[in-house]
């Protein structure tokens, strides 16, 4: 008996993506799994510069990515450029 070895297509495959922020020279070059969702992406971006989750807009080939989305539903391939488009949390006035 032989034992045949075949490729799982669900394998963790890893890739360089890069995240550019829009109005800003700023790119963030991460190493992610294509089975990372939208939302943990997201996560990376904080733990890199800083802005909250909720106050990230990610596109590709100019669709928005959602969150419970994986990557690999959009295409994201190694060497794939992701646009990051924040804003700022509403400020409340203290006068109503």
């Amino acid at each position: 008996m032989s034992a045949t070895m075949f490729s799982n297509s669900n394998e963790h495959e890893f890739m360089n993506v890069i995240i550019r922020l829009t109005g800003s020279w700023l790119s963030i070059h991460l190493v992610i799994s294509n089975d990372t969702t939208v939302a943990e992406l997201k996560t990376e971006i904080m733990d890199n510069i800083g802005v909250h989750p909720s106050h990230q807009t990610l596109f590709i080939h100019g669709k928005v990515m959602v969150n419970l989305h994986l990557l690999y539903n959009y295409g994201v391939q190694d060497g794939s450029v992701i646009t990051l488009v924040t804003y700022d949390q509403p400020k409340l006035s203290r006068y109503y």
